[in-house]
């Protein structure tokens, strides 16, 4: 299975606040993956604009299967947030 949690931190140069999700759709388990029964927690750090939306994203160690990683990034790319900016770690 595929864990993902939306209560991110988010940090700016000078005080952590937390983001607030407004979409956040989960990832989409990969065929691939439950056919081979890989499972694992894919660790994200989110660079947001100030307009909430995702603006780059990395996967973070300890590091998974590529295929859930490729899963994971296309699903934090859809994810919109309150407005403000900021780094989070999903």
């Amino acid at each position: 299975s595929m864990a993902f949690s939306t209560s991110a931190l988010a940090s700016s140069s000078s005080e952590t606040s937390h983001a607030v999700p407004l979409y956040n759709p989960p990832p989409v388990y990969p065929l691939e993956a439950r056919r081979k029964r890989i499972q694992g927690i894919v660790l994200m750090r989110l660079f947001l604009t100030q307009a909430g939306e995702v603006d780059k994203a990395t996967a973070l160690p300890p590091r998974v299967d590529p295929v859930l990683e490729a899963a994971a990034l296309t699903a934090v790319r859809q994810w919109r947030f309150k407005a403000g900016g900021g780094t989070i770690e999903v």
